[in-house]
């Protein structure tokens, strides 16, 4: 009789898995979406407690083991309890009748114009949270009033007079916020403690309308993994039309940060990418390239995990399906997920990457099993190893022909600088260049204030010698320019790369093209390291 209940109770686990699986619906507890429900999950509630992290709306219902509607130490306890087996599941997560997850909706873009980053200094109450919209440290001020109560009661010591580097003091930044500014505007503050070092923005603001949800959407500029160890606190803000914050009953904040995403380009001859915004996270990040068009419609990375320098993909069915569509989606689909997670290890931590699908090696109709890590896909044709780093809502300074011409010599020219080979990268340079004698010369040409410092190749040639460059070199527009220079029946359009010199990522450098165009020739007409 126990053997019989043993078994039906494994069946009933199996079918039960399955069921979870094919809804892509984590189950409760299960608060970082890996399948488990397990001490990761409570070490994950006890920050939150703690206000050292963020959970999403999602997140904090699973976190809400006990549905007593507090994300706490007593849900931490249960899951803690469950993971070693000293209660069942059901008495973790007694039945409830509230609302399980809540899709994810793109929601309506409202502009973020007016936004700044300001000075907060550190907090060291539960104050500024417990105030908050859900605990994160977000507020709507819809009138002066309000925003001067708030300055009342966490402004003391001058604290919202002081400034912090370049960072200006949100007294500053707030001053001009009065009557008349709200009779039209509402202001949106997000309270962020960091590191002294890290700098925030407002990426994306979101009017969720079946939800009636604004969503802002912060994150860092800059993002890198050294800081420095002091504690500091920040505020970001944005202005919010009041006509649109009178129809929202809810607002969120999420963290999110740029990153790029390899996608194919229209045809499926080369790889391009586009700007998104990601979490911070594997998973954030291959949601981001599913929303850019990168990986199969659906696809989710189910399970990310890093052994002896491979990372370990594990996607649901829908990848694998769409991968499956023909040669070329096998090449690209593949490829735009490895490189991504190639481009984005922050930590070197790995060199390649194995898919594998709900747990099996993923088998596709032209290739079959995949079995084996895989390293960068560099494209085909003449753009091969390069890539066009399309930026949201940016003007284009070149023609999609163009573009072409210029990746490939880009990509030939920084070639023949890691080969230390000036006489083939002065082949691709024009007499201007060829004819710069002195070293650092800045051209007028360039935008003032921003300092470029050219080189001729010979010397570029010496030092990218000793550089490890990129499999693939990812260019995109200048920022500070903001149109083409036309000169005589020449087009000039700078560009950009950067990466980091080696593999311990020990420098990070910028470097900038100036192309020029003149009939269908395309040319280095300078070359130089920004700073």
């Amino acid at each position: 009789m126990k053997k019989i209940l043993a078994l039906f109770l494994i069946v009933v686990s199996i079918f039960t898995s399955l069921l979870q699986a094919s809804a892509h619906v984590p189950q409760m507890g299960d608060i970082n979406d890996d399948g488990e429900t397990d001490n990761l999950d409570a070490a994950k509630v006890l920050k939150y407690d703690a206000h050292l992290t963020y959970l999403d709306e999602n997140e904090r219902y699973r976190a809400d083991v006990n549905g007593d509607g507090e994300v706490d130490s007593l849900d931490a306890a249960a899951i803690l309890k469950y993971d070693v087996g000293l209660i069942s599941f059901e008495e973790m997560s007694p039945p409830r009748e509230d609302s399980p997850v809540v899709p994810e909706e793109e929601g309506t873009a409202i502009s973020i114009e007016g936004k700044a980053f300001s000075y907060a200094d550190w907090f060291d109450d539960d104050d500024i949270y417990s105030q908050s919209v859900n605990g994160a440290g977000l507020y709507c001020f819809d009138s002066a009033e309000e925003l001067q109560g708030f300055k009342a009661e966490f402004g003391n010591d001058g604290r919202f007079d002081r400034d912090y580097d370049e960072v200006p003091s949100f007294n500053s930044v707030t001053e001009s916020y009065n009557a008349a500014f709200f009779a039209e505007y509402s202001l949106l503050l997000k309270y962020i403690s960091s590191a002294g070092s890290r700098r925030y923005t407002v990426y994306d603001l979101r009017l969720e309308e079946s939800q009636n949800k604004l969503v802002l959407y912060y994150g860092d500029v800059n993002y890198t993994l050294m800081e420095t160890d002091d504690l500091n606190g920040f505020f970001v803000t944005v202005p919010v039309p009041k006509t649109t914050v009178q129809t929202c009953t809810a607002f969120e904040s999420k963290y999110a940060r740029p990153v790029s995403v390899y996608t194919p380009d229209e045809t499926w001859n080369y790889f391009i990418a586009k700007e998104s915004l990601f979490d911070g996270t594997e998973k954030g990040l291959v949601a981001a390239l599913e929303r850019e068009g990168g990986i199969p419609e659906g696809s989710v990375l189910k399970y990310f995990d890093i052994h002896d320098g491979v990372a370990y993909a594990d996607m649901n069915q829908a990848f694998a399906t769409g991968v499956s569509a023909g040669t070329f989606t096998e090449y690209f689909y593949v490829g735009c997920l490895v490189n991504t997670l190639l481009d984005n290890d922050l930590y070197h931590s790995y060199t390649a990457v194995k898919i594998t699908v709900n747990g099996q090696p993923m088998v596709t109709d032209h290739v079959g099993v995949w079995d084996e890590p895989l390293g960068y896909y560099s494209g085909m044709g003449e753009q091969e190893g390069t890539a066009f780093v399309y930026k949201k809502n940016e003007q284009a300074l070149a023609t999609e022909e163009e573009l072409k011409q210029a990746l490939i010599v880009m990509g030939d020219f920084v070639d023949a600088l890691k080969a230390n080979d000036a006489d083939a990268a002065n082949a691709m340079a024009t007499e201007n260049y060829l004819a710069m004698t002195e070293a650092y010369g800045t051209d007028s040409a360039y935008p003032a204030n921003h300092p470029v410092y050219f080189r001729p190749a010979a010397e570029y040639a010496q030092l990218f010698a000793e550089y490890t460059v990129p499999a693939m070199l990812k260019f995109s527009y200048f920022e500070k320019q903001d149109a083409a220079i036309t000169i005589g029946n020449e087009k000039h359009v700078l560009f950009v790369f950067a990466f980091y010199h080696s593999d311990e990522a020990v420098d990070f450098s910028y470097y900038v093209f100036d192309m020029v165009f003149e009939g269908d020739t395309c040319k280095v007409n300078n070359f130089g390291k920004y700073y």
